[in-house]
């Protein structure tokens, strides 16, 4: 992505500053096209406007103003997931050029495992895409530098095209980055990183809006048994606490945003923010702001603030 090529003000260019760069942070906006019949496409339009509105006019007021990127915290695409076409009719469609031509870092609510996207739980049944050994130094797999060599399996219509994701065709889709259920990615010209959590398995019996036998039944049918669906969302609960655990032990950069879909009190009282924090080592507690981004409230709030 090279995202810190398109940054303000890290090479010394007159006018520019690294406070000229920003970010947007969206949640439980997939809305458009998803079979929802009380105003929820013209509610996701009047906040793609917003957002527009907003990027205009930073622009107008600072001429040096950069949109980097945007972080999707889940639920994207409502009521049942990722169908086919629904990133052009609830992305593309939707959102300006200017925002979509942005790298979107997205990670999945529990609408988004839902019977539209069958294969998002228990991808090990019918892979459309596999990482193996021998595979992890391709791009989609790790590159030259794979975070594991460990055999996984993709069956999910809301990951990337390259593992198997729909509508590849659709134009800017190349910058929604969902690459696994998990990430991180780093940007160390600008001393950040994104940690990406996916703890659905908090919620298994809301998965797909209202659980496993209804609106997440065709993954139930798909895993073989509900048994087998939960341990699949708790498979990537433990592989994002892992993520978590060693990003916060190395504490590599001054700044962190974690996204997750939940608050606090849906995920057994577990916080994001708090538990990341008490695995940074002592010596760089102090040196690191670290940001919890979430949705599923279906509120714009800020929960904690720290010295203003």
């Amino acid at each position: 992505l090279d995202i810190a090529s398109q940054a303000k003000g890290l090479n010394g260019e007159a006018g520019e500053k690294p406070s000229d760069n920003y970010y947007l942070v969206i949640g439980d906006q997939g809305g458009c096209s998803g079979g929802c019949n009380w105003g929820c496409c013209d509610r996701q339009l009047k906040v793609a406007k917003l957002m527009q509105d907003y990027v205009a006019q930073r622009k107008k007021d600072n001429p040096n103003s950069k949109l980097l990127f945007v972080m999707a915290v889940g639920d994207n695409f409502y009521w049942n997931g990722a169908a086919p076409g629904r990133f052009k009719e609830t992305w593309f469609d939707v959102y300006s050029a200017e925002l979509t031509s942005a790298p979107w870092f997205a990670i999945m609510g529990n609408h988004d495992f839902g019977n539209a996207d069958p294969g998002s739980a228990c991808p090990f049944v019918t892979p459309r895409f596999e990482c193996t050994p021998q595979m992890a130094h391709i791009p989609a797999c790790g590159g030259a530098k794979p975070y594991s060599r460990q055999y996984q399996a993709y069956d999910s219509n809301a990951l990337n095209p390259e593992k198997g994701g729909v509508d590849g065709d659709v134009e800017h889709r190349q910058n929604w980055q969902a690459p696994d259920y998990t990430y991180y990615y780093s940007i160390p010209k600008l001393n950040f990183e994104i940690v990406a959590l996916d703890w659905n398995a908090a919620d298994f019996h809301g998965l797909g809006g209202d659980g496993p036998q209804k609106s997440a039944s065709e993954l139930t049918a798909h895993c073989g048994s509900e048994e087998i669906f939960e341990e699949a969302m708790n498979a990537i609960k433990d592989a994002s606490t892992k993520i978590m655990a060693e990003r916060a032990g190395k504490s590599e950069y001054k700044n962190v945003a974690i996204l997750g879909h939940y608050p606090f009190w849906c995920q057994g009282g577990v916080e994001f923010r708090d538990k990341y924090i008490e695995m940074i080592p002592a010596a760089k507690k102090n040196k690191t702001k670290v940001f919890n981004f979430f949705g599923h409230t279906h509120i714009q709030q800020c929960y904690t603030e720290e010295n203003g």
